[in-house]
């Protein structure tokens, strides 16, 4: 049986899949920088429904008075990406059978605790602020 997690707003939804990736895997020249921040949080927001603000830290080892390059300031994202997939049963419209949310959020390390880190996330979130809502012909 899966388990419903429970939003702020009293709506019960399924987790159907997370994705849990390190956000600068794959960056083979440069550095972490505004520019590419600014890049890898706009695809999250194209990609969720609701995307949590990042704490976005200076760059260690480069110099605060340092002048900022054309990339803009070394600065970097927390380490992991996470991006969670609900469904639900629960509709507003009739006509509709499913609604559904992604949220993304960054944190410093992989998410071992499901539970706790669930929990304090869905504690603010309204499913109906952000769910989408949608029926078989929109498959």
């Amino acid at each position: 049986m899966e388990k419903k997690w429970v939003f702020a707003d009293g709506v019960e939804a399924t987790l159907t899949q997370l994705e849990q990736r390190l956000v600068y895997a794959g960056l083979i020249e440069g550095y972490p920088c505004t520019r590419l921040n600014d890049h890898k949080i706009q695809w999250a927001r194209e990609k969720s429904n609701l995307t949590l603000p990042p704490d976005i830290t200076p760059l260690p080892g480069f110099e605060k008075d340092e002048p900022s390059s054309f990339f803009g300031k070394a600065e970097k994202l927390p380490d992991v990406q996470i991006q969670a997939y609900f469904t639900s049963g629960v509709t507003k419209q009739s006509g509709m059978c499913k609604s559904s949310m992604v949220i993304t959020w960054w944190q410093n390390d992989y998410l071992l605790s499901l539970e706790d880190e669930l929990k304090r996330i869905l504690f603010i979130v309204d499913w109906w602020e952000f769910a989408e809502e949608w029926s078989m012909d929109d498959m």
